[in-house]
């Protein structure tokens, strides 16, 4: 294979410091990233630039690159590439996120702003949402309403979750946790524990579909796990001043199963 041949010539020729060839070989094979951090390590940074501006189309290299340059003392250089490598093709994510604290620290905040809502863009995160929100100031109206956009249109639900949790939309995380069905119970169970005080309804209903369909399998491995949504349930129920509806469930409970030996020896930690 071509590809494999050209990357073990090319591995030889930097082994073997041979850098004027290794830089002509870069150049005919149109390995531009290796080329461009060969001349940024010789020193010559002009020429680095200079090549980078001219070939490099994806933000995942331009991120080395502009990192590359950092570390040899060519800030400015490395924040030029850097602004335009969010418009280029390839997951933003880890160039908003390198690029975001350091145009914070020059005072750069709606440069700032856009590195990590490109970040946001490519892979959302309830992190990069509370970033924005702090730096957005009197815009956070708008630009919070182009964030949930792309939120609803991305298949991160969870994170989807977490933004209305943190937001104490209680009713929309209810209504995402519900849409993503009962398999997904690691997302029910964030829901309920942070809604149990605010609306305990729906956690008593959900916890306790949770803990009678794990109850049914009538397998003993999965009854401390029944156990734990049973012990979201009576969060729930004393959370709403219903001790004495909680106790009547129990009881329940222990009488239906009395002959689960393992599971009663769960109920009664309750």
């Amino acid at each position: 294979d071509e590809s494999i041949l050209t990357e073990a010539k090319l591995n030889i020729l930097e082994r073997q410091n041979r850098v004027e060839e290794y830089l002509k070989l870069c150049l005919e094979v149109g390995e531009y990233r290796r080329y461009i951090l060969k001349q940024i390590e010789a020193g010559d940074f002009e020429k680095a630039v200079e090549v980078a501006w001219k070939t490099i189309t994806q933000a995942s290299d331009v991120l080395v690159i502009a990192k590359s340059l950092r570390d040899a003392g060519h800030l400015a250089e490395a924040l030029r590439l850097a602004e335009n490598g969010l418009t280029l093709d390839g997951s933003k994510h880890d160039l908003g996120v390198w690029l975001g604290p350091i145009e914070e620290t020059q005072g750069q905040i709606d440069k700032a702003i856009q590195a990590y809502q490109a970040a946001f863009t490519s892979l959302p995160s309830l992190e990069l949402y509370g970033i924005l929100k702090n730096l957005s100031g009197t815009n956070w109206g708008n630009l919070k309403s182009v964030l949930m956009q792309v939120l609803q249109a991305s298949p991160h639900i969870d994170v989807l979750a977490d933004v209305y949790l943190s937001e104490e939309e209680w009713d929309k995380a209810i209504d995402i946790a519900d849409k993503a069905g009962e398999q997904n119970y690691p997302l029910i169970e964030k829901v309920a524990d942070a809604v149990f005080s605010f609306r305990p309804d729906w956690v008593i209903q959900a916890s306790r579909k949770q803990a009678e369909g794990l109850i049914a399998k009538t397998q003993s491995k999965y009854y401390s796990i029944a156990a734990r949504w049973l012990a979201k349930m009576k969060q729930a129920y004393l959370a709403s001043g219903r001790k004495e509806e909680w106790s009547s469930y129990l009881d329940e409970l222990k009488n239906t199963y009395s002959r689960r030996p393992a599971l009663q020896a769960e109920l009664r930690k309750l």
